[in-house]
């Protein structure tokens, strides 16, 4: 077309025809894409916006041959127009579209996945973000490096909800594509496994690499070698994952001995009971119970009651399962059972046999007095005790979502 008006040779009936046949193809096979009108002639964007590049082109190539004269006239002024207009275009075009938060969230997604946990919570630090998923993804770094409970405070915490991302209607779909990271860290494969696939459904298309990778894991630990044999098949026909999938094709057999594959599968629990998916205290004390080795998931269980201002809940698991574990007292754990103790009028000897650091226990002593005098002034106790959890236990508002 551009070419036939550039020669002046130009015949609107023919383009007029030609553009009825182009434009009447999407028409004619949309039912063979279940699409309808008006997605017929946007797929696979789906969007009125992906019509902005095709009709831009056009206004390009057709602007193309009036700059032409211009620059035949005054070719300094067309260089220095043109290089000003793309320079505002490029930046008021970044700034109207671009998400820097998002692409922060993602290079954090893509450094856990990666097994970069150092680098995550260096990023986080760097970062600062008050996003819950930014926190979700902190959270786990933190909780594979042991580092949880001493410096979960830290960083931004939405409740509970930067621990676990919530599955529900009102989330995103990016939100529910990662949502099985956390279980399989802590080793509850049937809610990975059941994260993983929703994650796959409500991905673009309905189909994604990295679910199969992450089903093909789980079916593996779960020594299921038919399921795992199923994505791993999918996956070695692709021309990225077909060396991944033939390494782990030689690891679906019951004699396959592997350092990674032996440790997840002792984190696996030999029952299962009846539970909601959304339940994450059941299934959390569930899998502390069938392994309270499991530091990762006793972490998660004690920090979930903490960011709850479940005490109580707590000080039992604690009893229960975290005095078994031969490490010193973490600085949050400390911070928490020191409130329930002076509530509960603990005597000195109880208190001595939580081997609870002196310094803490002087800082307590300190953060109360501090507290009384003020009468509770959140600016006066921010500067020392504004990580602390007594802080947070404070003055930390909790919403019901």
């Amino acid at each position: 077309m551009a070419s036939d008006w550039k020669k002046g040779s130009f015949s609107l009936l023919k383009w007029a025809l030609m553009g009825a046949i182009i434009f009447s193809i999407p028409f004619i096979f949309r039912h063979n894409y279940l699409l309808t009108i008006f997605q017929s002639y946007l797929y696979p964007a789906i969007k009125w916006q992906s019509l902005l590049l095709p009709a831009s082109l056009i206004l390009t190539i057709m602007g193309t041959f009036r700059l032409k004269q211009v620059e035949a006239r005054n070719p300094r002024m067309l260089d220095a127009t043109l290089s000003f207009t793309l320079i505002i275009l490029l930046f008021f075009g970044i700034k109207a579209n671009a998400n820097f938060d998002r692409e922060k969230i993602l290079s954090l997604d893509n450094e856990f996945y990666f097994g970069n946990a150092d680098r995550v919570i260096a990023l986080s630090r760097k970062y600062d973000l008050k996003s819950q998923s930014a926190t979700y993804f902190t959270n786990m770094a933190l909780a594979k490096q042991g580092l949880l409970p001493e410096y979960l405070l830290d960083f931004y915490q939405p409740a509970t909800y930067g621990l676990i991302l919530p599955v529900t209607p009102d989330q995103n779909w990016q939100s529910i594509f990662v949502s099985n990271e956390v279980f399989f860290l802590i080793g509850d494969m049937n809610l990975a496994q059941h994260s993983a696939m929703l994650g796959n459904t409500f991905s673009p298309y309905q189909r994604s690499a990295r679910m199969m990778k992450r089903l093909a894991e789980i079916n593996l630990i779960n020594k299921d070698s038919a399921a795992a044999s199923k994505y791993l098949r999918i996956l070695s026909n692709t021309l990225f994952y077909k060396k991944w999938a033939q390494t782990r094709l030689d690891m679906n057999h019951i004699s396959a001995s592997n350092k990674w594959l032996n440790e997840k599968r002792a984190q696996t629990v030999n029952s299962d009971t009846l539970r909601q998916s959304n339940n994450y205290t059941v299934s959390l004390n569930f899998l502390v119970g069938q392994h309270p080795d499991n530091l990762i998931a006793l972490d998660y269980l004690l920090c979930y009651h903490l960011l709850n201002k479940d005490l109580k809940s707590f000080k039992k698991v604690y009893d229960q399962y975290g005095r078994l574990i031969n490490r010193p007292v973490p600085s949050l754990y400390s911070e928490a059972m020191l409130i329930q103790l002076f509530a509960s009028k603990a005597n000195t000897d109880i208190v001595a046999n939580y081997s609870l650091p002196a310094k803490k226990i002087k800082d307590f002593g300190d953060y109360t007095r501090l507290f009384e005098q003020t009468k509770g002034d959140i600016n006066a106790l921010k500067g020392r005790f504004g990580k602390s959890y007594w802080f947070y236990y404070h003055f930390a508002t909790i919403q019901k979502k």
